[in-house]
């Protein structure tokens, strides 16, 4: 007995466990780059961010030797990065699921801050949305396992929404993270599951209806009222897609078209969306009214591939690309330029798009 508890203090330094307040697991703090800071960056002109979604924890992922090797200033995880369904209040799954994760993480040592936010599986029920009772629980594990500090804004209000700002030596850039799930509606479900366009979910017809909830549209329009250089918007689901009947902004039309009615009042240029979600890769452009763009980059699966079908898509530019993926946003200052990239997991280029072309 004393061995085996020598054994089990051993493990516990070497994973940084803690207790989890609140729950009777542990939580293992993380051993990898959760630095909010930036500074670092101030002296660049560029900015490599690479970013991607639907990692499976109980899955082999080669693909992080292909991003390291990218040499990404940031990584971003945009949701799905565990898979963990929740059943009755039973949330020992996502604990499990972290851990897993945190061992990938260590092991693969990007070196380079990481960054995050949920999709429906890092949330605990799929494709669920406000109406979740355990949504307030799922907020607090996931704040806690990502290290958010005490007096960080997510802290002290609903939702996971929140942005971030890097100073280069030029030019400023904006990311801002959307939660798509904490004040979400209910979905219109099919009338002809599985059929090509309606696979599982119809627009609604309510007007009511919405993705964001009020606080945190208040929030996407005072922060895209600012002045900043490049601007990012982080949607663990995606934007630009209305053909397919899977989960996207689609799904509720008033907001989606509300964002685009915002970009043309604010006049925004070239805003870059980042997405996830659909186990398949592809670079989409939204023209709006007033002849600006919206420019989007679908990255997933990390690992978790399922189709292996081309869709129909009205704003993709090109061909999608499902095996595993993982997308890069590189900016360059003397360029006043964005590429977008999409690279599979061996480092490949299998999409790219600039926003001065």
């Amino acid at each position: 007995m004393t061995y085996l508890r020598a054994l089990v203090l051993c493990l516990c330094s070497l994973t940084a466990c803690q207790k989890d307040p609140g729950h009777d697991a542990l939580a293992i703090r993380a051993p990898f780059d959760l630095s909010r800071s930036y500074d670092h960056l101030t002296d660049q002109t560029s900015l490599r961010i690479a970013f991607g979604s639907c990692l499976r924890q109980d899955k082999s992922a080669p693909i992080f030797d292909a991003i390291k090797r990218s040499a990404p200033d940031l990584f971003l995880m945009v949701g799905d990065n565990i898979y963990a369904e929740i059943e009755g209040s039973d949330f020992t799954p996502v604990h499990t699921a972290y851990r897993r994760l945190w061992s990938r993480l260590t092991a693969v040592d990007l070196g380079v801050p990481i960054a995050a936010v949920w999709d429906d599986h890092d949330y605990g029920i799929s494709d669920g949305g406000g109406d979740w009772a355990h949504k307030k629980e799922a907020e607090r594990i996931f704040l806690d396992y990502w290290q958010v500090p005490a007096d960080d804004p997510r802290r002290s209000r609903p939702g996971l929404y929140h942005e971030r700002r890097i100073q280069l030596k030029g030019a400023q850039v904006q990311i801002l993270f959307l939660d798509t799930r904490y004040f979400r509606t209910p979905l219109r479900p099919t009338d002809d599951r599985g059929a090509e366009g309606r696979q599982r979910y119809l627009p609604t017809q309510d007007p009511d209806a919405t993705l964001l909830g009020a606080a945190q549209w208040q929030w996407l329009e005072d922060k895209l009222s600012t002045n900043t250089d490049f601007r990012i918007l982080v949607s663990s689901i995606q934007f630009a897609a209305v053909d397919h009947g899977w989960e996207a902004w689609k799904n509720i039309p008033q907001d989606r078209q509300r964002l685009i009615d915002l970009v043309d009042r604010a006049a925004i240029d070239n805003l870059i969306v980042v997405s996830g979600d659909r186990h398949r890769g592809a670079l989409y452009e939204v023209p709006t009214p007033s002849g600006h763009n919206i420019r989007e980059i679908t990255s997933s699966p990390l690992n978790n591939a399922v189709y292996r079908f081309e869709e129909t898509s009205t704003y993709r530019v090109g061909s999608s690309y499902t095996g595993a993926n993982f997308g890069m946003v590189i900016i360059d200052v003397h360029e006043d330029n964005a590429t977008l990239e999409l690279r599979d997991d061996a480092g490949k280029i299998v999409a790219s798009a600039s926003t001065a072309g």
